[in-house]
């Protein structure tokens, strides 16, 4: 599968769960300049940033924070975070907002 087409397929079937367990996805591939927030979601006054990392396997480097990104990437979620909150575009109050991992390869199998 490729790089481009594991993404998608993996940001789709977390979107998917999303909805199956309440969440409601305001929006997906949030960006602006300098962020991309590949969901946001609210569940009970609480907004979720939620970042979905796509593997072939679960094996190796997978699992690692560095090779992940994970790092460089709270910041990035975070800046994506602020920029929503301040768009207006959320018209509900939230309590606080929490930020969430997925890490799904090509069989299916989820890690969050």
């Amino acid at each position: 599968m490729q790089k481009a087409t594991l993404g998608k397929t993996g940001e789709d079937t977390i979107r998917r769960l999303l909805v199956e367990d309440g969440y409601r996805v305001i929006c997906s591939n949030y960006r602006g300049i300098g962020f991309e927030v590949d969901h946001i979601a609210a569940k009970e006054n609480i907004l979720y940033v939620i970042e979905v990392k796509a593997r072939k396997t679960f094996a190796g480097r997978a699992w690692e924070v560095e090779a992940l990104g994970i790092t460089q990437k709270r910041k990035i979620m975070a800046r994506g975070a602020r920029h929503f909150l301040s768009s207006g575009l959320f018209k509900s109050r939230c309590s606080e907002v929490r930020f969430m991992l997925y890490i799904i390869n090509q069989r299916g199998q989820i890690w969050q």
